[in-house]
């Protein structure tokens, strides 16, 4: 299945009369869902999947997540499903230009969410029935792919791991843990090397100090030694002469 995504026109996500809402549970991971990826369904197989999809009540009237789905699913099918991020997205399947900038326009992560919330109430109500089905996990645009029980369609073994997209992804507990304890290790590292700097400071203030007091008192020590020899040295002339 293919679609033209280089149209000149930027249809909204709800072209038409009808208007799309979409209030299904957020989506969760499917069991048994893996990546989608070449060679591991046949390729007539997943378009088949699509195309039920394209047509459900669901997406049949939202232009734009027809071509989201469509787009990140044709990709996946040719190997380039760990490379789609919002830009690509954007400019070769939603109509945006060449200038376009993920960080100012967020039309990727709006539809992809609108996506994600479709297909969860399409495999929940309609397509309950679906041998197979199409999934996208927050944090990534490529689609995975889940086979229920059907002896007529053959799967590869595969455990790749979804890819990271543009959108962030929650933090693990361990990753959280390991940066609280790089933190609380660097603040007492801190602490100690201010310990170390202050005790030499006030080691030295105190050097200073005494050795300052000392030069103060040997200086006045040596003045009464010499006022003590002068009357001495004066009154010797006198004794001479008697």
């Amino acid at each position: 299945m293919r679609i033209d995504y280089c149209d000149a026109e930027r249809p909204d996500a709800t072209e038409g009369a009808a208007t799309v809402t979409f209030t299904a549970a957020p989506p969760r991971a499917a069991t048994g869902a893996v990546p989608l990826s070449p060679g591991l369904i046949d390729t007539e197989t997943v378009n088949a999947a699509l195309e039920q999809v394209m047509r459900s009540a669901r997406l049949r009237s939202a232009v734009q997540l027809r071509r989201f789905l469509a787009f990140v699913v044709e990709e996946s099918l040719v190997g380039r499903g760990d490379k789609l991020k919002a830009y690509t997205i954007a400019t070769r399947a939603l109509g945006r230009s060449s200038d376009f900038d993920p960080g100012k326009d967020p039309i990727v992560r709006v539809e992809a969410t609108r996506l994600r919330a479709a297909l969860t109430a399409y495999y929940a109500e309609e397509g309950r029935e679906s041998l197979i089905r199409i999934h996208m996990l927050p944090g990534s645009y490529r689609p995975l792919i889940e086979l229920r029980d059907s002896p007529g369609i053959a799967a590869v073994d595969v455990t790749a791991d979804v890819q990271p997209a543009d959108e962030p992804a929650p933090a693990s507990a361990a990753a959280t843990t390991a940066r609280s304890s790089r933190l609380v290790l660097g603040i007492a590292v801190a602490a100690l090397a201010w310990s170390v700097v202050s005790s030499a400071v006030v080691g030295y203030g105190l050097y200073a100090l005494n050795h300052h007091t000392a030069t103060l008192h040997g200086g006045a020590g040596n003045g009464q030694q010499v006022s003590a020899t002068e009357p001495a040295a004066a009154g010797a002339p006198a004794a001479a002469g008697r």
